[in-house]
């Protein structure tokens, strides 16, 4: 270094600049990746939020379609226990008016 004092004060000004200038731009790199990072985190986690908030929508889609189909299922379980009853009082009375018609003949 030369001996001049203000080329010294120059110098150390300079290198000075340069440590703090290298200083802030490392600080400025590991920040940014810190933030790409927490963003990535939070799409992530929004993502998830929304898969989770359309699985919940699902599951009472099918909740109430499956209520749906069990009243439906009873409804037609009633309607062929009331024909199965109409049968067989139809059979009943046809096998009472076969009778009777045997015993007009026969008699």
């Amino acid at each position: 270094m030369p001996n001049d004092p203000t080329v010294q004060v120059a110098a150390i000004g300079i290198i000075t600049t340069l440590i703090t200038t290298v200083g802030v731009i490392l600080v400025a790199i590991m920040n940014n990746k810190r933030e790409r990072g927490g963003a990535a985190d939070a799409g992530v986690e929004v993502t998830l939020r929304e898969r989770i908030t359309l699985r919940d929508e699902q599951l009472l889609e099918l909740r109430d379609e499956k209520k749906d189909l069990v009243h439906r299922l009873d409804t037609a379980l009633a309607e062929v226990e009331e024909k199965t009853w109409l049968i067989r009082h139809l059979r009943e009375e046809l096998t009472t008016a076969r009778r009777d018609e045997a015993d007009d003949k026969a008699g």
